[in-house]
């Protein structure tokens, strides 16, 4: 804190990379997107995967995976209704994982992410982490201690609504603008 900067941590590189590895020969785009976990590291270890609601969808299939591409959780055939699932078993933490969907669509299988776009990757907060971070919780520490927390471990979206409270509660700081403007920067 005292260069006032914030080094975005290393792990956001691999998770956030913007190139598609192919896993398989379809070259069409994905016609749904997934929404969420996306490229961050999250706190939850039975997280909620939402996705788009695809018109004319029959069903849909969740699927998640290990940084090897080991298959560790599946949803099992989910309603054209379902826009979101939650595993019934807690992820591993520490872990960095990615999901896809495979919809029927007008009685054809689409996958998003499209075989030639990039995984939608995420990462699970290490255990040890989640003991520190439910310390500074409880401990009511600062919008920016929380924010400095959750910035260094590639918590995005955390980071970033700390470091806007830290803004609105110190208009004139110019330190918590430039912390809040790199975190936007990460993204």
């Amino acid at each position: 804190m005292l260069s006032q900067k914030l080094r975005k941590p290393e792990l956001l590189n691999e998770i956030v990379s913007n190139q598609g590895v192919a896993r398989g020969n379809n070259e069409k785009k994905s016609t749904f997107r997934l929404l969420r976990p996306g490229r961050n590291v999250i706190a939850e270890d039975q997280p909620g995967f939402e996705w788009q609601a695809v018109e004319g969808a029959s069903n849909f299939e969740v699927q998640i995976a290990d940084s090897r591409g080991r298959e560790v959780a599946k949803s099992g055939q989910l309603p054209a209704s379902a826009t979101q699932w939650s595993p019934v078993t807690p992820l591993r933490r520490g872990v960095i994982y990615s999901w896809a969907v495979i919809a029927i669509i007008n009685g054809q299988t689409v996958t998003s992410p499209a075989p030639t776009e990039p995984e939608m990757k995420f990462k699970i907060l290490e255990a040890s982490k989640m003991r520190q971070l439910e310390q500074l919780r409880v401990r009511g520490f600062s919008h920016l201690a929380l924010g400095v927390f959750y910035a260094r471990e590639g918590m995005l979206a955390e980071a970033e609504r700390e470091f806007q409270l830290l803004v609105k509660d110190n208009p004139a700081s110019q330190i918590a603008a430039s912390l809040l403007r790199a975190v936007q920067l990460w993204r």
